[in-house]
């Protein structure tokens, strides 16, 4: 069962949420992009396509109003998929 995405649309839109500058950070440090997407998922919520739409924003590929449309359809039930990522045993850090 997905877990509902956790950040509401005026953090979405705001580009020097934290949230954003968490992503930008994991970025720099070159961390995989599969742990940066479980990272999300696992602290945020929702699944992989919003998890990696989230790391778009961050990364200057997707808009922040794009997302948030996204975002709201997942939360409407529109666009809920699986998540895709097996469970690993360590634990990954929310910031």
């Amino acid at each position: 069962m997905m877990k509902r995405f956790q950040l509401g649309r005026a953090t979405i839109l705001d580009g020097e949420a934290p949230e954003y500058m968490w992503l930008k950070k994991m970025l720099t440090d070159r961390v995989p992009r599969t742990d940066i997407l479980r990272s999300v998922m696992r602290c945020l919520g929702g699944n992989e396509l919003l998890a990696d739409a989230m790391v778009k924003v961050a990364e200057g590929g997707m808009s922040r109003g794009e997302f948030a449309a996204l975002v709201e359809q997942y939360q409407a039930g529109i666009t809920a998929q699986p998540q895709v990522f097996p469970k690993r045993g360590a634990e990954l850090s929310c910031f």
